[in-house]
């Protein structure tokens, strides 16, 4: 919407500014009284044409009746312009209530988000609309949000949400919870005394639950006494987690009723003594048994065993090279779980970061698993203008070309860190000739990739720059990033670059020394293996 020639001149009075946007000049009256007009800037309190202009734009786009319904902000906005109200005075929350009065209804939905019709919202009464904020006004006051709903009844947020979800409780409009219902859970004690029973409590909760030590908790859980009921992973320091356990008040509860122990005597025994409950569990020498289990394994499956304590949660870990896939993990915490000194204990834990990549760079080195990739592109999101594959087993060049990426636009920044420019690319076969013999070169195998979030979106903006498909090596499941690897082998949060010399097939070759870096667990082994053994890569 403009102005049409006929209104077209230098100022405008309100009649003619009105008639200009295709108002009346009342609305005229209330844009401006809403703010949306400016103060007129032309003498004798007359509106210029620019200002008339700017008005008849800002008119056109909220309010022009076409076909398409709008959401509940632009229809908030349309009815403040209507009724001539103050930018914000309609809250668009509103305008359900509207439609549970029956004044309006539901166009349709975009997102998850009703829209509504523009024919019905200017049809729409002053009356009806300062109604419908009113209701919701006497709903905000009779209903509570979740968290303050939860507050009231005691509860934490999931203990409300799985009450509402067994009474088969409902939220009314905005998510909120209507106050009597919430009185209804209030007035359940069975339900309140399910819920307190499930509560779970970490160990410092727990031993106040009981009015007793941590170390006395600890002891009944050393016993067999207590279990865990599930686990939460915390953050210890910058780079480490620990599993905290988490029990049942019920389970506590249970122990406090049972009459095998005197609580009155282990609440009274003074600090820094042993109470009645250590009895239960007496003191073992972790690390000697730690020793003990590493040294057995490394005799009867023939591997060396590491084994490491953690300050980070005071744990041990146990990992071991397992050559020719034996022993598995699953056998290995069996064998724990038999052992008669360290079954059931929480502190010592089977494989490690390092060791699970260490397994899994020892698997990509097999003959005939894997293959790796590398690019050089027109900066970070340009064109492929070099690509090398390797075998990762042998190292083995199994395709490598220098790309021509057309008539594109060039990466000065990037040309001057890998030097490919259009002189050395001019030569070079285009994507589309070199597509299938890349995939050959892949087969049915896994590719590494250093940064495989980088090289994977790489092959398939050029497969779909050509319109060819990508097959197999287009989906993420084929794909293993070795950068991410390293990470986790050296248990760093962060981006470790690769030192290579920006030469695809040179790149290829250092993240295979990178794999090869990888195939045994960083720290020297605890227990070694008698005979000599070749590297599980190399056979």
């Amino acid at each position: 919407m403009g102005i049409t020639a006929e209104h077209v001149r230098d100022h405008y009075g309100p009649v003619q500014a009105a008639r200009a946007i295709g108002a009346t000049p009342k609305q005229w009256r209330r844009l401006v009284e809403a703010g949306h007009i400016d103060a007129p800037e032309v003498e004798g309190r007359r509106w210029s044409q620019r200002q008339v202009l700017r008005a008849s734009e800002w008119v056109r786009h909220l309010f022009a009746v076409d076909g398409y319904p709008i959401g509940a902000a632009k229809a908030a906005e349309r009815l403040e312009w209507r009724l001539g109200r103050p930018p914000g005075a309609i809250d668009a929350r509103t305008l359900p209530f509207l439609v549970e009065a029956g004044h309006l209804s539901v166009a349709d939905t975009f997102k998850g988000h009703d829209l509504y019709d523009r024919q019905q919202l200017d049809a729409l009464s002053e009356a009806a609309v300062d109604a419908a904020a009113e209701a919701r006004e006497a709903w905000h006051q009779s209903s509570l949000i979740a968290a303050a709903a939860a507050a009231l009844l005691g509860f934490n947020n999931i203990e409300f949400a799985n009450a509402t979800y067994a009474q088969g409780l409902k939220t009314g409009a905005e998510g909120r919870w209507d106050r009597a219902a919430v009185a209804t859970l209030a007035a359940d004690e069975v339900l309140a005394e399910t819920i307190a029973a499930a509560r779970l409590l970490g160990p410092d909760q727990a031993a106040a639950h009981m009015e007793i030590r941590r170390v006395d908790l600890d002891a009944l859980v050393d016993a067999g006494r207590l279990a865990a009921a599930g686990r939460i992973p915390r953050d210890v320091g910058r780079w480490s987690t620990v599993d905290v356990p988490l029990y049942r008040a019920g389970d506590l509860d249970a122990l406090l009723e049972d009459g095998t122990f005197d609580w009155e005597a282990v609440r009274a025994t003074e600090k820094g003594r042993p109470s009645p409950l250590r009895a239960l569990a007496p003191r073992r020498d972790r690390p000697a048994a730690v020793r003990r289990f590493a040294a057995a394994l490394a005799e009867d499956y023939g591997v060396d065993v590491w084994t490491r304590f953690r300050q980070a949660g005071a744990r041990w870990e146990i990992d071991w090279d397992d050559i020719e896939g034996n022993p598995t993990p699953e056998q290995v915490r069996e064998r724990l779980a038999a052992d008669p000194v360290l079954r059931g204990d929480r502190k010592v834990s089977v494989e490690s970061a390092p060791g699970v990549v260490a397994r899994w760079a020892r698997e990509m080195l097999r003959p005939g698993a894997a293959v790796i990739l590398d690019t050089e592109t027109n900066g970070l999101d340009g064109e492929v203008l070099q690509i090398a594959v390797l075998d990762a087993a042998s190292g083995d060049v199994l395709f490598e070309s220098l790309v021509n990426p057309g008539d594109v636009w060039w990466d000065e920044r990037a040309r001057d860190i890998h030097g490919l420019g259009p002189a050395a690319v001019a030569g070079a076969p285009t994507w589309d000739r070199i597509h299938g013999p890349v995939l050959a070169a892949i087969g049915e195998r896994t590719i590494i990739a250093y940064n495989a979030a980088y090289d994977r979106p790489v092959l398939a903006r050029e497969a779909a720059r050509y319109a060819l498909d990508l097959g197999a090596a287009g989906t993420p499941g084929r794909w293993e990033c070795a950068m991410e690897a390293r990470s986790d082998y050296w248990e760093e949060r962060g981006w470790i670059p690769l030192g290579g010399n920006h030469d695809a097939a040179g790149d290829c070759r250092a993240t295979r020394a990178v794999l090869e870096e990888m195939t045994r667990p960083p720290w020297a082994p605890t227990a070694t293996a008698e005979q000599n053994r070749t590297p599980a890569h190399a056979r």
